[in-house]
Formats: C-alpha cells, structure tokens, sequence
C-alpha cells in the first residue's frame, strides 16, 4: 500500500511539473554539461538567473511510473523533483525519483536506518534487516511471526539470531540450525529444546527433546516414564525413591524384580537394602553381599540362604548345612563324619573313633592309596602300615614298603601276590618257592629271586647272568653258551641258534677253514673266504679254479667280485663281465683279453685296435666296432663322424659330410667330387667372395656385382678396369655395358660402343668426359655443349655455329636466330635463307634454294627472266621457259602450241 501511495504522489508532482525546467542545483563546475551528472533524455544548462547554477532544461519528460529511464541522480530529482513533492533522491538503479529521509546512497539510510519502505524505494531488496543497517532479498518481512526459517533469521538478525525455531514462528540464537539432529556442539540442552520447540527439556545423552514435566538434570520425583523419556533403555526405570534412574531389568516396584531376580546390583539401585539373598526373591540389610566367600557368619548364612544353610563353615568361608553350629566339638549327633568335617572345616575326613578331623588327602573308610602315615593318623599303632597294595592297613613287624629286613612272614602279611623274601631280604618277591633252595631252579624263580642272575643253567643247580635263556633257540653269544653249559669249548653258532664246539668263535674275523665254517654255518656258510676272514654260502670251494660267478667271486673274495667271461676266475673289474651298460677299456681288459676295448657308448667290449676313446689312429673298421653310429674315420684319422659316405670318397660329397669328415674344410664344391675350405656353403644364394666361387666351382671362378652368385666373368666382378659388355652382363645383368673407357660397368639402354641412337643418359653413363649426344645420335661430344632436346627461348641455349660444329659433322651452321643448325653441305631440302646463311649472298654464290632443296645460283623464285637453263637449275623437271619467260614447263613451247590448238578445236565443235 505504501508502494502505491508513492507512486501516486509521483505521478501527481510530475503533472505539476510539467513543461517547467528544473530547480537551480549546484554541479562541480558551472559547465553543466560536462560537470553533472548526465541523465539519459534530459539536458544539463546553466541558470539564467545565477550562471554558477545549473538546472535540467525541460523536466515534464521524467515519469514517475516508468523502470526504462537510467542515469537519474540525486541532482536530477533535486532540480526537476524537490520543489513539488520532495522526491530530491534518486533510487540506487538511478530509474526514478523518491522520497527518502535522505540519499538512497548512504548506508545506513539517514534517520531511523532502513526500513521495509525505504529499502523498497531506494533498491531491488525489498525488506530492511532487524537492525535497519541494510536491505536485503528474502521471501517477507522481517517483521513477521510465521514461516521463518533459517536463512530468513540469518539474513535478518545476522548470527546473533540466524536459526528459525521449529515452528516457524521466532528466530533464535543456537549453535545450529534447529532442523539439525541432534542440534550440532554439545547436542541439545533444556535452553536450546525450550528455543526450538514445545518439547521443553533435553534428553542426558542431548540427542533429542522430550515432553516431560521436570529436567532430566533433577534428581527428586523420578519416574520410570521420566526415566524413559531421559535416558533411554539404558536407564529406563527410577528407584524405588525417585532419585536416580537406573539400568535394571524391569520396574524398581516389581518384587521379585523380573528376569534372573535380584542382584546386588539391583539391590542397590533400586533400594537402600544393599544385597540380594541367594535365591533372588528379596533384597536383606546385612554387611556383605551373599556372593563373598569371606568372613560369613551364621547370621549371615541365615539371611542369604535361610534354613538351608544357616550356618558358616569354621574357616567363615562358606555357609553350609550341619546338624549344629561347626564350632561345636564334637559337632553334635553321632560325632564327625568325612562330611561334616568337609563343611566344617578344611580338614577334610573323620578318623576311624569319629573324635576328631584330620587334614589328609582321602577317608579313613577308603579301600586304596593308603599310605604309612595315613594308616597311622586313622588307626594309630593298632595298624600303622599300609599293605602292599594300599587297599588296607596291617599289623607287620616292618614297613610293607622297606628296602630291606624281609622274611617270609612280613611278606606274607604285606601281600598274598608275594608271600616270599628274595635272596637279600630286600623285597618280597611272586617265586613258586622259597628263595633258599639249592636245587630245581627255573629261570622265573631265578629271575624272582636274583634278578642279577636272571637264568637257571642248563641242569638246574643255580642261577647264572647270561644275557638271555639257557634253553634259548636264538640269540646265542660265546659268553652266553660258556656261562650256561660251564665249559670254555662251547661257542655260538653262526646263526646264533645254538652253542657248538667248533675250535674258535663263530663270530672270528681270522682263522677260518672250511670245517670250522660247517660247524658254525652248518648247511648255508660251509666255504672260508680265500683271506680266511669269514665264512660265506659260495657254490664253490673259494680255491677253485672254473665255475665261477659274480655272486661267488663276491663272496669269496671281495677284492675281486666278479666272474670273467669264461667263468675261470675272479677279476677287480668295475662292473659284471655280463654288463650291457657302463663298460670302461680297464673293465674290457680284465674280463674280455681278446675284446680288450670298450665301445663308444659302454655297452660292449670290442676288438679294436685301438681304445675307442682314442683321438687319434682311426680307421673305418675300427669307429664301425667302437660306435656303429658314427661308422667313418674322418680325414685325418682324429675321430669317428656319422656321414654317408667314407672320407676317403672321390664323389657324391655334401655339406653335411665334408663337415664332418673334414672340419677344416665343411662345404662340398658344387659337383659334389671333393670338400673345399670355402667361408660358405657352394649352394649359397648370397655373399659370395672370388675365393669362394674359385674353390667351389672353378668354372666359375668370381663372384657376380651382387654376391649373389658365382660367374664366368674373364675378371674379377670388383675390377676397376678392362670390363667388356660380357663381363658386366655376367657380373651386373642391371648394369650390362661396360663404359668407354672400360673401367665399370652401366645400366645405359645400349652398348657403349654403339654407332647410333646414343641419348644424353647413355652418354654420361658411357662416357662422363663426353656426356651429351650429338645431334645425329651418332655419338658422344663435348660436355659444354647440349645438342638434344635445347631450348632456343633461352639465353644459354641459342646455338651458335661453334656448338652446330660440335655437335654435327663440319659444314653446319648456326640459324641467325640461334634456333638452330644448317647443314651446309646437305644436297635437298634446304631454303633460300638457309642456302643464303650457308653460301653467302654475292652475285654469283649459291644463295638460292631449287625444287629439291639444293644451292643453286639462280633466283628459282623470281616470277619472269626465265631461260631454260635457269629452268633446268632450278627443276630439272621442268627444264624449259616458257615463250614470255614468266614460268618452266617440262615441255617445249612448239608442243604447248599444239596442244592448245587441240583444245581450241574440240571446243569449238
């Protein structure tokens, strides 16, 4: 509405000022055109009244309403403006007039600052801030009290209140946007919460606001709700006095409170009685938790567990269930027991009498493990050791565990399993006898009595410490058999299954005869070796002298173990003389004499005459027994090769072979009859040297321009002089001439020593001294001069008659244009000018051309004059004048007469 009521009192000062100039104003300078500001459709002049004083020309353009006018100013309205409607300032687009307390250029406005009206005339930004310092572009005013929202406070009150309240109805001063959750910083708080919305109070953990009616931050008239709305699960429930909001699994005033009962921790959350008794059922005022293992009374016992356990063991440790008080002594009823003791005390059985309780590991009533001392604390000296076996207590004279002082008697008592002393009185022992016996000893009851002597020999009159059984199978030593059969002439056998009388040990490293080794070894080791160091299982007496084998040899002699091949003795080979592998010239030698060599590869032993390691003295019969594989001596005698054919062959060689047979010289010559020392294959398409070609193929004997074959060139392809057309065609088909001067070889179209068609290429190929073509083709000239193919348009190449001498034959002249030469000496075909250039053109020369081109002296073009030797001369085909001397016929006149009368007769009939 203000807006309008503006804009209407605009409009009427405008019509008031209509068609008037405007009111005097004061510029920088009295040159108002220059010194004011200009104003888009107005006029700047001085004031006729005051020349220091300018003033618009003509106002009534200006209107109120219009937004298209530009570059008003505060002078502009001042002088069209002021005088009618105070509208002295311009708006800050400089677009129309406007009342304000003072220029729309000043920030704040003069005055009370700016104001939603004063910032809708002066600008674009239709509200003033709260603090009227300056405009600014939001959806209302700042005014206002609904749809607030946070860049609305901000741009209104700046950061002291830049957050809109929930609701939208009030702009307030927290650390962040009220939409935020939970607000940012510390979280909410009661004062942010009453801020931002109706939820008046902050939860503790600050994440949110919560509609209570007390602060979560009291501790008087809690509730489960309050507790709920504050803290969450975490502490949902308020004590049994609403002071304090606590983590417990359901409501304080539940009893017993629901899931596992009551805790102490339950106890003392929700109420002042500070400790659950054991069942959980109810919380009990007493001086320590239920729980505690320590310092129980029987007071205390009674509270946790009620009459279930009422009373404290002694050491107040534990609450236990016993007839009476365990300070009682005896605890009443019919005395201790192993378990009134265990609850009572940390003495843990009852003696035998019930009078007391005694600290030992097991009951007195146990039937194993009893020891001395404990027959001793549960008897006394009635029975005082415990039995052999543990299982009671007994009346022995001596410890039923001594070391020594055993009779037959206390073994008895100790153990029926070993009712006798052994023979040092040291244990008692299982024997079937008493160990006092001197005759009919086994080897249990020696093992029994006398572990030291452990077997009973062979008779049974005592007891001996062989290593094993005098009735053994197996297992005999020499010590053994004498200790068991009471003899030194007793010795093991050699299988160790029995003892024998054999003269010496059978386990003797010398001194063997072969029936020493039958009665060791009987009917397996019958022969001693040849060193009389052992007895061996051979076929054969180790004397023998045929029959033998390797296994024999092996045994009987182990220096020599194998067989020869005819089976006569014993040798030190390697190896087996019936080897297929593996065979040495040394194994040869020994086992074969007349084979005395190994083959190449080890299999067999050959009669070479040489070893067929040799390096040297080969021949062809010997590689084919050392080595099929390789079946020729090369040529020097220095290995075997596998070629094709022998190295001492006159035809059919290959590369392949001379390779091998004569390594100095690896190729074979192109027809195969001998191996040559070339530095590469004679089958070989490129690199060709001379040397190569005279050793491969003599015929042939250089190599080509391209190395690429060998030719049958008259000299070498490399030669620098005395080529000739052959020679190249041989060496270089691509260069097939040889030039004039014979020194190379070139790719011109024709031989150099051609006598026609030569080209200007051709010439400097042929001949560089002469590298142009005369003009006849015919040969080569001077190379300053160019006779083919010259351009006479220029400079350098009009002739001359030095260059027509030169590149014709003498007699030729030069054109006096320079296009060209004259033969001088031609005989037809020439022109009057060309006669002229050649003979001159005094009376008398022969400056005149006739029918054929010849040089005559006569005139053959002049139209009258004519005789018939002129005629002649210059057309022997028409050789007489005519009768008025103006042309040459081929006739006489007299017959020109008569045949034109002829023609006049038949004309006229």
């Amino acid at each position: 509405m203000k807006i309008k009521y503006i804009i209407a009192q605009i409009l009427t000062f405008t019509q008031v000022f209509s068609q008037i100039p405007g009111a005097e104003v004061t510029c920088s300078s009295s040159s108002c055109s220059t010194s004011c500001p200009a104003a888009a459709g107005f006029t700047w002049t001085q004031s006729r009244d005051n020349p220091n004083l300018c003033i618009i020309s003509d106002c009534t353009n200006y209107s109120a309403t219009s937004k298209t006018q530009t570059g008003l100013s505060d002078l502009f309205c001042l002088s069209c403006l002021s005088q009618t409607n105070n509208s002295q300032y311009s708006n800050q687009n400089g677009t129309l007039c406007v009342n304000t307390p003072s220029s729309c250029t000043n920030n704040p406005i003069q005055g009370n600052g700016w104001t939603d009206s004063t910032c809708q005339l002066c600008s674009n930004k239709l509200y003033a801030n709260n603090a009227g310092t300056t405009c600014i572009q939001i959806d209302q005013s700042c005014s206002s009290n609904s749809k607030l929202t946070d860049t609305i406070c901000l741009a209104c009150f700046g950061s002291s209140l830049q957050y809109s309240n929930k609701s939208g109805t009030q702009c307030v001063s927290t650390p962040s946007s009220c939409t935020a959750s939970p607000i940012s910083g510390t979280g909410w708080t009661d004062t942010t919460c009453q801020l931002c919305s109706n939820n008046l109070y902050a939860n503790v953990a600050g994440t949110t606001c919560v509609q209570i009616n007390q602060s979560c931050s009291l501790n008087l008239n809690l509730t489960d709700t309050i507790c709920l709305a504050c803290y969450g699960s975490s502490k949902q429930y308020a004590n049994q006095s609403g002071t304090q909001c606590v983590s417990t699994p359901s409501s304080c005033t539940a009893n017993p409170i629901s899931g596992v009962g009551w805790t102490d921790v339950t106890c003392q959350l929700c109420s002042q009685n500070l400790y659950a008794n054991v069942a959980g059922n109810t919380c009990v005022q007493i001086s320590q938790s239920c729980s505690l293992n320590t310092n129980l009374t029987n007071v205390i016992c009674l509270a946790c567990y009620g009459s279930s356990q009422q009373y404290t063991n002694q050491s107040g440790s534990m609450c236990v269930n016993t007839p009476s008080s365990c300070i009682a002594n005896p605890i009443q009823g019919i005395g201790w027991t192993d378990t009134t003791c265990q609850l009572c005390s940390s003495i843990l059985y009852a003696n035998i009498a019930g009078t007391t309780c005694l600290q030992i590991n097991q009951s007195c009533s146990s039937k194993s493990n009893f020891t001395d001392a404990l027959c001793l604390a549960c008897y006394g000296s009635s029975q005082q050791f415990a039995s052999s076996d543990q299982t009671k207590c007994v009346k022995s004279s001596i410890s039923c565990f001594s070391q020594a002082g055993w009779t037959d008697s206390d073994c008895a008592i100790c153990s029926s399993l070993t009712p006798f002393a052994n023979s040092n009185g040291t244990q008692c022992v299982n024997s079937t006898a008493s160990c006092s016996l001197q005759s009919g000893w086994t080897d249990q009851n020696c093992n029994i009595c006398n572990p030291s002597l452990p077997f009973a020999i062979v008779g049974g009159t005592g007891c001996v410490a062989s290593s094993q059984s005098c009735g053994s199978n197996s297992g005999w030593s020499d010590r053994d058999c004498q200790l068991c059969y009471g003899s030194n002439l007793y010795f093991a056998s050699g299988d160790d299954t029995a003892c024998v009388q054999s003269g010496i040990s059978c386990a003797s490293f010398s001194g063997w005869t072969d029936a020493s080794c039958a009665a060791c070894f009987p009917g397996s080791k019958i022969h001693a070796t040849v060193d009389t160091t052992n007895c061996v299982a051979s076929t054969i007496k180790c004397n023998a002298n045929q029959g033998w084998s390797d296994a024999d040899c092996f045994l009987c002699n182990i220096q020599l173990p194998f067989a020869t091949a005819d089976k006569k003795r014993c040798v030190a080979s390697s190896q087996s003389c019936n080897s297929t592998s593996g065979w040495s010239d040394y194994d040869c030698n020994l086992c074969t004499p007349l084979s005395p060599y190994a083959s190449f590869d080890g299999t067999k032993c050959v009669a070479s005459t040489i070893s067929c390691n040799s390096v040297s003295g080969w021949t062809n019969k010997n590689c084919q027994l050392c080595n099929p594989m390789l079946p020729y001596a090369i040529a020097d005698g220095t290995s075997c090769v596998k070629s094709t054919i022998s190295c001492d062959s006159t035809s059919g060689w290959t590369d392949f072979n001379c390779n091998l047979c004569y390594p100095s010289q690896p190729y074979a010559s192109v027809n195969g009859n001998k191996c040559v020392a070339s530095s590469q294959s004679c089958s070989s398409t490129s690199f060709w040297t001379n040397s190569d070609c005279a050793l491969c193929n003599p015929n042939k004997p250089y190599a080509s321009g391209d190395l690429n074959s060998c030719v049958t060139a008259t000299q070498s392809c490399d030669s620098t002089s005395g080529w000739t057309d052959a020679d190249c065609q041989q060496c270089n088909p691509s260069q097939p001439f040889a030039t004039a001067d014979g020194t190379f070889c070139v790719n011109s179209t024709q031989s150099c020593k051609a006598k026609s068609n030569w080209t200007d290429s051709d010439c400097s190929l042929c001949n560089p001294q002469n590298p142009f073509a005369n003009s006849n083709r015919t040969g080569c000239v001077d190379p300053i001069v160019k006779c083919l193919n010259r351009d006479s348009n220029k400079i350098t190449q009009i002739w001359t008659d030095n260059d027509c001498a030169i590149c014709n034959q003498s007699g030729y002249r030069a054109k006096l244009d320079g296009s060209g030469c004259v033969n001088c000496t031609a005989t037809k075909g020439l022109s009057d000018y060309e006669c002229g250039l050649c003979n001159g053109t005094d009376d008398g020369d022969s400056q005149y051309a006739n029918a054929q081109g010849a040089c005559v002296p006569v005139n053959c073009s002049q139209k009258n004059g004519w005789v018939d030797q002129d005629c002649e001369i210059c057309n022997p085909e028409t050789p007489y004048a005519s009768s008025d001397s103006v042309s040459c016929f081929s006739v006489t006149n007299s017959l020109i007469l008569s045949f034109q009368f002829i023609i006049l007769t038949s004309l006229i009939i």
